[in-house]
C-alpha cells in the first residue's frame, strides 16, 4: 500500500469490538445478528475499498456469511460515502494480483482467488452433506453449521455473473467434493477450536523463527511485489500467519539518505533480521568510514543475511533460501 503512489490517498487499519470502528452486521439462521470488523479501509481517488483478510485455507461457514454481508452492504455504503464502494475478502494468494491492480488503477478487473475458493468449498460441503443426509449419517457440528447457510448460498449463486464459474460449480461431482473437503478438513477444525489452534502453534514454534518476524531488506531487489508474494507462500508453508511477519525495503537511494544503522541495533530495532541485496555504495548516511556489510558484523547489530553478491539484484529465491537457513541454525550471521 505504501508503494501505491498518490492514487491510494489513505488507508486505515480497522480495530475491533468498539463503536468507533467500522463493522458490518449479518443475520444467521438462528435469527440473531452478528458483526465483523473488516481489516482495512482504503481510499483511492475514485473509490472506497473495504478489505477483509483470511488465511488461504480458512473456509469456515462464518466467512461465507461475512462475504455475503460485505457484498450486500455496498448499496448502503454508496449512499453513505457518496462514491463507488467495493468489498473484498482475500488471502495471501491474492496479494500480488490485488496490489498490481491497485497500482495500475484497475481494481474493477480484480477477482479474489479466495472468494472463488470459498464459494467452491461451500458447494463441496453441500454435495457431501446432502449425501450424508440421504444415507441417514449423523452430521458433525461443523457440518451442521454449513448446512444452516445453504439457503443463503443458493440465493447468492443466482447473483453470480461469472457463467463459466457457475457451470464449474454445477458440474462438481461428489467424489471430487469429498477429496477437496478432506484436504482442508484439518485446517477447518483447527481454526474452529481454540485449543487446537494453540496446539498447532506449539508445533510451529519448533521452527526457529521468532514472531512477530520483521525483515529489513537493504539494497536493490528484482521485484518488490513478487518477493512479497513468494514470501507469503513460504511463510504459509511453515505455518506463520500473515499478521506475524512483515518486511521493509531500503533501496540505495534510501540508504544514502537515511541513517539506517541506528535502527538496526540490538535492543532498539523493530526488525528481527537484515537481508542485503544489490548495494551500489556500501557506505550510507552516518556510516562514512566503513561499508555497510562490514559494519553489520559488529555484535551490536541484529542478525543479518548476505542475500546475494552485492553486485546482483536480490531475487525471491535468494531471500527465501537465506531465511530458510536462518530458521534452522543457531548462528547469528549467515553469508
Amino acid at each position: 500500500m505504501e508503494s501505491s503512489d498518490d492514487y491510494l490517498q489513505w488507508w486505515f487499519k480497522n480495530g475491533k469490538s468498539d463503536a468507533k470502528y467500522f463493522s458490518i452486521t449479518y443475520k444467521k439462521e438462528d435469527g440473531y445478528l452478528y458483526g465483523f470488523y473488516p481489516d482495512f479501509i482504503l481510499k483511492t481517488k475514485k473509490e472506497t475499498v473495504i478489505v477483509e483478510i483470511k488465511d488461504d485455507k480458512d473456509f469456515k461457514a462464518d466467512n461465507y456469511y461475512e462475504l455475503l454481508a460485505g457484498k450486500n452492504c455496498l448499496t448502503h455504503l454508496v449512499l453513505e460515502f457518496k462514491e463507488t464502494t467495493c468489498f473484498y475478502i482475500f488471502s495471501p494468494a491474492d496479494y500480488f494480483e490485488f496490489f498490481k491492480r491497485l497500482n495500475e488503477m484497475d481494481l474493477d478487473n480484480f477477482e479474489s482467488i479466495y472468494e472463488k475458493r470459498l464459494i467452491k468449498f461451500i458447494r463441496n460441503q453441500q454435495l457431501q452433506i446432502s449425501a450424508k443426509i440421504d444415507s441417514k449419517e449423523k452430521l458433525s457440528k461443523i457440518e451442521e453449521e454449513y448446512q444452516e447457510l445453504f439457503a443463503e448460498y443458493e440465493k447468492s449463486l443466482s447473483q453470480l455473473k461469472d457463467e463459466a464459474f457457475k457451470r464449474e460449480l454445477a458440474e462438481l461431482e461428489l467424489e471430487d467434493a469429498k477429496n477437496i473437503v478432506e484436504q482442508y478438513r484439518s485446517n477447518i477444525e483447527i481454526l474452529s477450536k481454540p485449543e487446537e489452534r494453540e496446539k498447532s502453534n506449539n508445533e510451529i514454534s519448533e521452527i526457529n523463527i521468532p514472531t512477530p518476524f520483521n525483515i529489513c531488506v537493504l539494497g536493490e531487489i528484482s521485484d518488490q511485489a513478487l518477493i512479497r508474494n513468494e514470501l507469503n507462500k513460504y511463510f504459509e508453508k511453515i505455518g506463520i500467519p500473515t499478521t506475524d511477519w512483515d518486511l521493509e525495503f531500503f533501496n540505495n537511494t534510501k540508504l544514502g539518505n537515511t541513517n539506517i544503522l541506528r535502527s538496526l541495533q540490538k535492543g532498539q530495532s523493530k526488525y528481527s533480521l537484515i537481508v542485503t541485496g544489490q548495494i551500489f555504495h556500501h557506505s550510507g548516511k552516518g556510516n562514512t568510514k566503513t561499508n555497510i556489510i562490514s559494519e553489520l558484523k559488529n555484535e551490536k547489530y541484529i542478525p543479518y543475511i548476505i542475500g546475494n553478491n552485492p553486485k546482483d539484484l536480490l531475487t525471491p529465491e535468494k531471500i527465501i533460501d537465506g531465511i530458510h537457513k536462518y530458521s534452522r541454525t543457531d548462528t547469528e550471521n549467515i553469508s
